[in-house]
């Protein structure tokens, strides 16, 4: 009985240890599904952090050759303002020298159209007159020539025949004054043909070339002034084209500037609310 209590008590700090051990254990057992779980949580904290951080470069990555897209355009824009500039400088100066050459051509026009029609009034004034007067008197001239012709050859005939003459000088004279009176009379003839030729159809025709010349000079004035105005209007034209092309590329380049602005503010917001 008393080896059995002995045995007894011997065992009692084995069993205790044992019992203290196993408690530890539980203990140990039961804490490590919380340090599983806070693991677990920091894990998933990193990992929303590593998919916020991507998106972030995503947006950044985006937003970069968006940027870079809008530079090229910006650029290109302000190339083609360059030019639409020029273009409008060369519009302006196209214009101002259309404008000298039609005013040019238009003095000249009106000029050759002045000489032209003074030509003229002077033709119809002055110098038809003249050559019909010219003309009379050279047919008045042939008509005196004839009548002196017939009178002489009529006092040769009464001369002759009163006087006692040789048969032979006789004849002489009086061929001699009806040959000059034939002349005459041819004369006189081709006198009345010059001049009704010369009334008739040759100042006539030469007054209708002459008007004919005013008439085309007029014609020419006309179409010199409707190409003067049809160039106007077309220099306008272009002009106000160019202008508006560089209105156009001003207003385009504006508003791509505002685009760009608005991008990098709503970018930088972006960017702030990804960072809180």
């Amino acid at each position: 009985m008393m080896s059995t209590t002995v045995a007894y008590w011997r065992c009692v700090p084995l069993i205790c240890m044992m019992a203290c051990i196993a408690g530890c254990g539980a203990a140990r057992h039961r804490t490590a599904p919380v340090a599983s779980e806070k693991h677990a949580d920091a894990s998933g904290e990193a990992d929303a952090e590593s998919d916020s951080d991507d998106n972030a470069g995503d947006e950044e990555e985006k937003y970069q050759i968006e940027a870079t897209k809008n530079v090229r355009k910006l650029a290109k824009l302000e190339r083609d303002q360059d030019i639409a500039g020029e273009k409008l400088a060369k519009a302006r100066m196209s214009e101002a020298h259309a404008a000298t050459d039609q005013k040019t051509a238009l003095a000249r026009a009106e000029q050759e159209l002045a000489l032209e029609t003074a030509g003229m009034n002077k033709f119809r004034d002055r110098e038809v007159p003249n050559r019909i007067a010219w003309a009379e008197l050279r047919l008045t001239q042939a008509q005196d020539r004839v009548k002196d012709s017939e009178d002489e050859l009529h006092q040769l005939e009464l001369m002759y025949a009163e006087e006692d003459f040789a048969d032979q000088t006789k004849e002489i004279v009086l061929d001699r004054s009806r040959r000059r009176l034939e002349r005459s009379h041819r004369d006189l003839e081709l006198r009345h043909e010059d001049h009704a030729i010369l009334t008739e159809k040759t100042i006539p025709l030469e007054l209708a070339e002459r008007e004919q010349k005013v008439r085309q000079k007029e014609l020419a004035l006309d179409k010199a002034r409707r190409e003067a105005e049809a160039s106007k209007v077309d220099k306008r034209i272009s002009l106000m084209s160019a202008e508006a092309e560089i209105v156009k590329v001003g207003v385009e380049i504006e508003s791509l500037k505002e685009e760009m602005q608005r991008n990098r503010q709503e970018h930088e917001e972006e960017m702030s609310e990804t960072k809180k």
